[in-house]
């Protein structure tokens, strides 16, 4: 009788090695998107610290004009400060001021409000930039928070829409596309 090769692999059936191909492609698709995904946000997300080229700061100026020429919004009183949610996500880069609108950031809305005599103000919160189909955006909701005299401690959010504003990315460059108000 001949001797057996036992450093050669077993035979597998073409069915097996099929499934294995079929899954290695899919796993390999996967890793590939994840990837490039990430590596293609970290570059868009990097939006220069503390400059006017800030995506975050570019969306809310845009809210600001938009407010400036809509014609119901142009009819309310001009923003002169705009209280923004302290999110070190989205937050740690805006500037101090847009025009002549200052901007506070927040942590403690209680503390804040409980500090200006218990009068509310309007929170933006801003969420982190998302894409899809080759839109990037910013979104954010202006809520408008106030002391809950009920229960005499907490606060009362109250949320009147959101906005979303749409960018196309073009030579390195935020490219802005629309505003949408999603309001109620």
């Amino acid at each position: 009788m001949g001797r057996r090769n036992t450093n050669s692999p077993p035979a597998q059936s073409p069915n097996v090695t099929g499934k294995l191909r079929t899954t290695m492609k899919i796993i390999s698709t996967l890793i590939l998107t994840l990837t490039l995904a990430t590596g293609f946000a970290q570059f868009a997300d990097n939006t220069d610290r503390h400059n006017e080229r800030n995506v975050y700061l570019q969306a809310l100026k845009q809210y600001l004009d938009f407010r400036a020429t809509d014609s119901f919004y142009s009819k309310l009183k001009h923003i002169d400060t705009l209280y923004v949610y302290k999110d070190t996500k989205t937050t740690d880069s805006l500037l101090n001021k847009i025009g002549t609108t200052t901007i506070i950031m927040i942590d403690d809305p209680y503390t804040f409000i409980k500090a200006r005599g218990g009068q509310g103000i309007t929170l933006y919160s801003i969420f982190p930039l998302d894409f899809e189909n080759g839109e990037f955006w910013v979104s954010f909701v202006p809520f408008i928070v106030t002391i809950d005299k009920k229960r005499k401690r907490g606060l009362m959010f109250s949320n009147p829409g959101s906005y979303k504003i749409v960018y196309k990315f073009d030579n390195g460059h935020f490219v802005f596309v629309r505003l949408e108000d999603h309001g109620i």
